[in-house]
């Protein structure tokens, strides 16, 4: 099961921008990034008990030069340390949660970070950014502190894919959820208005 979510989002998303998307430099950025996160996302090296995956140099590179290109680059830095946080203390809880013991499906961290990302901004280039940069360090901060107690890490595994994965798909969904709620009241806001003027 795991990194199924991961490689179900992740090709569906290529395959929307690069076939539906408009035509720009921007999507051509965008699928070949994650084109690259895809391919790396199997590649990895071994040393000390330590499993570090390729992809987390990818997404952190990556997403350092989407955020350099984004406005408020310090306020995105913060934000993304608050998410790295937040990930890291949300994993050592989910570690000791009974229920994962009897579903280890249900995972509560996605829900709780996108509640959190969207306290933290309101535009989605910036929620996708820190929530990709915040949680790959959140990964790396909570596989040092498993790796204090001498346990064999994961750096960038398939489990983290799926939840950041599954994170990023939450973010986009709630959008389009707003875009339409806003376009079901602009349309009865019109409607009234145009009953209120032929009045």
């Amino acid at each position: 099961m795991s990194g199924l979510l991961f490689f179900w989002f992740s090709w569906m998303a290529w395959v929307i921008l690069t076939f539906i998307m408009p035509k720009n430099e921007y999507r051509t950025e965008l699928s070949c990034w994650l084109l690259l996160i895809i391919i790396t996302s199997n590649l990895y090296f071994s040393f000390s008990g330590i499993t570090l995956t390729v992809v987390v140099f990818v997404l952190l590179m990556g997403g350092g030069i989407w955020m350099i290109k984004l406005k408020r680059t310090i306020a995105h830095s913060l934000y993304s340390f608050v998410v790295m946080i937040a990930f890291a203390s949300a994993q050592l809880w989910e570690a000791n949660l009974p229920i994962l013991y009897i579903n280890p499906i249900f995972k509560i961290t996605p829900f709780v970070l996108v509640i959190i990302i969207f306290f933290l901004t309101k535009q989605i280039q910036g929620q996708l950014i820190i929530g990709i940069i915040g949680m790959t360090f959140g990964d790396i901060l909570f596989q040092y502190i498993l790796y204090g107690y001498g346990l064999s890490v994961d750096i960038g595994g398939m489990e983290f894919l799926d939840e950041l994965l599954l994170t990023i798909v939450l973010i986009s969904l709630l959008h389009i959820l707003v875009r339409i709620r806003n376009k079901i009241v602009s349309i009865i806001f019109n409607h009234h208005l145009t009953r209120w003027q032929n009045e």
